[in-house]
């Protein structure tokens, strides 16, 4: 990735997706941690799925907190926040994102889909 037109698109993407995070941020009020960890919870219930079968699969706390590599506390503490926030909702098993077509949209937003 040494040439400088591949670093220039990547430049280019990456300002997108940040303006992504920012206007997400804006409209919904929630913090940068709290749509990292939305982004990352969203990706992680859909692991398992196909092209032609969306599978939600619950995310336990400990789990989340080894893929995004923040803290227990901090974590637990956001995913309250996001749902209060009706962002995401817990189970037993774990937590879900709660609307598959909000969490759509600011991956669309950050040019991931």
């Amino acid at each position: 990735m040494n040439q400088p037109t591949e670093i220039l698109n990547l430049a280019t993407r990456v300002k997108k997706a940040l303006a992504g995070v920012f206007k997400f941020r804006a409209a919904t009020s929630l913090d940068i941690e709290q749509v990292l960890i939305y982004l990352a919870l969203g990706s992680m219930n859909l692991e398992g799925s196909h092209s032609t079968v969306v599978t939600v699969q619950p995310v336990n706390i400990a789990t989340l907190c080894q893929a995004i590599d923040l803290p227990r506390e901090t974590v637990r503490r956001k995913l309250m926040q996001l749902e209060d926030q009706k962002f995401v909702r817990r189970s037993a098993a774990g937590f879900f994102i709660d609307d598959l077509n909000r969490w759509s949209e600011l991956a669309s937003r950050l040019g991931l889909l």
